[in-house]
């Protein structure tokens, strides 16, 4: 396994947890934090979600209430929505960027955004040269 590479975090809405976006490892961490503690994140492998190798989590975003994770895989263009219960990770479905389309050029996800609401997710990708809106009703 390749060393750790944290792309982007986020805090669970009571502040007890941050899952972190690993793009090397392809997982979606999840750790205790206490801010009392000298080592204020505790590792809890119980709680991650794995994706299929080489997929590139890159970035995350929580719904308004964190029930459900958003992430957006660089390497594979897709976004995963994953459900948050009990602040375990469980992978849900996905969906492709870019129509599907299979060139490594249309499979690079940027970033996820999702609107205050909850109710438009925004994504953007990192190569794909065509003007493009990736937005979803949720």
């Amino acid at each position: 396994m390749g060393e750790r590479h944290a792309y982007s975090t986020a805090f669970s809405r009571d502040g007890k947890h941050l899952y972190a976006a690993d793009i090397d490892g392809d997982k979606l961490d999840a750790y205790r934090y206490r801010s009392d503690n000298t080592q204020p994140l505790q590792a809890g492998t119980v709680c991650d979600a794995g994706f299929v190798t080489g997929a590139g989590p890159r970035h995350m975003v929580l719904s308004p209430e964190g029930e459900y994770a958003y992430v957006i895989t660089e390497m594979v263009g897709e976004i995963e929505a994953i459900t948050v219960n009990d602040n375990r990770l469980t992978l849900r479905g996905k969906v492709k960027l870019n129509g599907g389309l299979d060139s490594a050029e249309a499979k690079s996800g940027g970033a996820v955004i999702l609107r205050p609401s909850g109710r438009y997710l925004i994504a953007t990708n990192l190569r794909y040269r065509k003007p493009t809106t990736g937005i979803k009703n949720c």
